[in-house]
């Protein structure tokens, strides 16, 4: 749940507490989709196990879909809405810098079974796709690192599913 909560947060956040003024990035409300990031975190793996294991690992790996989101107008007037969509009560953003195409800040998160610290850049290409770059230095992963992930978002729709659209 903590890997999808900060691939939301680096494709649709904004801020929750900050020194620095808010600016709504220029991107098109509803249905996003983006690459799954799991995929490329298990290739890094891959280099260190026995090829039949890889074999195993990587035909899972093409049943990983894409990840959607829901962007609405209520996510980009009120920055708090969509960490409180996402459940996570327990995490502070800290917003470092914010345009209309660049937003950058940093998502720390503390309890007792997981603790992370994210930063998230985010680049608008157009109102209709994002690149988010995330590295991350999460205590709860064996070695603590999972190093950086960078991920394309790309707008699907107008209309969210009802599934998605957590209002």
């Amino acid at each position: 749940m903590r890997l999808t909560l900060f691939i939301f947060l680096a494709m649709f956040t904004f801020n929750t507490i900050t020194a620095v003024d808010f600016v709504p990035l220029n991107m098109k409300l509803g249905l996003w989709e983006y690459e799954n990031p799991s995929a490329k975190i298990l290739e890094k793996m891959f280099a260190s196990m026995p090829a039949e294991v890889k074999q195993v690992m990587k035909s899972k790996m093409k049943k990983h879909k894409p990840i959607q989101s829901c962007l609405t107008k209520k996510d980009m007037k009120d920055p708090n809405h969509f960490i409180q969509k996402m459940g996570d009560s327990n995490c502070i953003f800290d917003l470092v810098k914010s345009t209309k195409t660049l937003f950058e800040g940093n998502l720390n998160c503390t309890n007792s079974a997981q603790a992370s610290s994210i930063n998230v850049i985010m680049e608008v290409v157009n109102d209709k796709k994002v690149i988010s770059k995330t590295t991350m230095d999460t205590a709860s992963f064996p070695g603590g690192d999972m190093g950086k992930i960078s991920a394309t978002g790309i707008w699907i729709s107008d209309v969210c599913p009802a599934s998605l659209n957590k209002e």
